[in-house]
């Protein structure tokens, strides 16, 4: 079974005056969550099968306060693991094409205390893509022939006994990926940042030969562990502190 911890880290600050300690409402220059959970999905086609999990979606929450107006620098880092598994098998001239594909993407919102939520730039991110196809024009494979008709002349359609050649590929990749994200000019007070997460994985064949389709395709995805990093920082006082070009 998947590990199931979630560390919630924060850097807590004070207020202190000459001789007088002054209590303030907690805040927070920094936090930070480390969830170790990881979600998975795939999908499958061989033949008359066609299976797909669809999206997993999982979100990682951090909290922080912030106590003057400011600016939020959001990191997001995560391990992804992506297998993708194809083969095409044909004969005479038959074969066709085997897809597979999974991608992982991330959104970062940004809401405050009262549900109001913005998201935080530049949007929508692909952390990690592959689309694998694999495609053949195959002969086959001779097992044996024989001159039915004495003539002299093979003739590989009718004469010989030929079984489907077939090619596949498997590619296995595991990475850990990074993006910062910013969420610029937000006001005092406590805001929740929502990582959210999905992955989705998509299996495809395409037969050209005169035979059921028998290629196949299958694409899986695991994401995690997750951290997300979220820090109180202030832009240069200036109308270039935070610059978006669109």
């Amino acid at each position: 079974m998947l590990l199931k911890t979630t560390t919630a880290i924060g850097a807590l600050i004070g207020a202190l005056a000459i001789g007088t300690t002054v209590q303030a409402a907690p805040s927070a220059k920094f936090t930070a969550t480390v969830d170790k959970v990881q979600f998975s999905t795939s999908a499958t086609r061989d033949g008359a099968i066609d299976e797909n999990e669809g999206p997993a979606i999982r979100d990682v929450v951090a909290t922080i306060k912030m106590p003057s107006q400011k600016e939020l620098l959001i990191q997001i880092s995560a391990q992804i693991a992506i297998d993708t598994e194809t083969s095409v098998k044909g004969k005479n001239g038959g074969g066709g094409s085997a897809t597979a594909a999974g991608s992982a993407v991330v959104e970062v919102a940004v809401c405050d205390a009262a549900g109001n939520c913005t998201v935080a730039e530049p949007g929508a991110i692909t952390f990690a893509a592959r689309e694998q196809e694999l495609s053949a024009t195959l002969g086959g494979v001779i097992e044996s022939c024989t001159d039915g008709d004495l003539d002299g002349t093979i003739v590989i359609e009718d004469d010989c006994i030929v079984t489907d050649e077939e090619i596949a590929l498997l590619l296995k990749t595991t990475a850990a990926h990074h993006y910062n994200f910013i969420a610029p000019n937000l006001s005092a007070g406590t805001y929740t940042v929502e990582a959210k997460f999905s992955a989705n994985t998509s299996a495809s064949t395409l037969d050209t030969g005169d035979k059921d389709d028998t290629n196949f395709a299958d694409a899986s995805i695991v994401v995690g562990p997750i951290v997300t990093v979220v820090e109180e920082v202030r832009a240069t006082n200036n109308p270039d502190g935070v610059v978006i070009i669109d």
